[in-house]
């Protein structure tokens, strides 16, 4: 399913002052009925006007298409993304130019899930690779996203990982690109993250 959503905003002050002037001329010159109509042709050009600009406008929402993912998780990844073949099972992949989108989801959790997530979020603050450790809110989980320092190498690939613990799954979330590409590419990552939405926990 395609979400094909278009968002333009338009600043409509510049032509107040052009209805204003229309109605000057008009209340100075013409009779009542042809005062009203003069400005009633005005206001269907102005927003025949607005129309056009508004269909010139360029999407500020990027069109993604909602993904399923071994029955447990929803996500939307933008359409201009490529699904990559994998040959493993519960592996799933989409790639932009060197960007990727990688989405592993494990096996049945065994233990306690707190202790789990404990355990992760100290590996995660005393490696000093990582920028930013991150609880998440997400219905019927609970989520840990790990954001990895811009490397001092830009052409070197840097990623941010995000790890999902549903009641019984562990679902591993990685985001990747260049150094010098990553910021382009963060506010994508940062909407397909709040996309998630775990369905069902079989």
């Amino acid at each position: 399913m395609t979400h094909h959503i278009t968002t333009s905003y338009i600043d409509l002050r510049p032509f107040t002052s052009i209805v204003r002037t229309l109605d000057f001329i008009a209340n100075s010159s013409l009779h009542v009925l042809e005062r009203k109509r003069l400005l009633i042709l005005a206001l269907c050009a102005l927003l025949i006007l607005i129309c056009q600009i508004s269909y010139c406008q360029p999407s500020q929402t990027r069109a993604s298409i909602v993904r399923s993912v071994d029955g447990v998780m929803e996500i939307k990844i933008p359409d201009d993304f490529k699904s990559e073949g994998v040959d493993e099972p519960h592996i799933f992949k989409w790639t932009k130019d060197s960007c990727e989108i990688y989405i592993v989801v494990g096996a049945r959790l065994i233990g306690s899930r707190t202790a789990m997530i404990n355990t992760f979020k100290r590996a995660a603050n005393v490696d000093k690779a990582m920028e930013k450790v991150k609880t998440l809110r997400i219905p019927n989980a609970k989520g840990i996203l790990v954001k990895e320092r811009v490397p001092s190498d830009a052409n070197r690939l840097m990623s941010w990982s995000l790890k999902i613990f549903t009641v019984k799954h562990e679902i591993n979330l990685e985001f990747s690109a260049p150094g010098k590409d990553f910021k382009s590419y963060s506010p994508m990552f940062e909407d397909v993250i709040k996309s998630i939405k775990i369905v069902k926990s079989p």
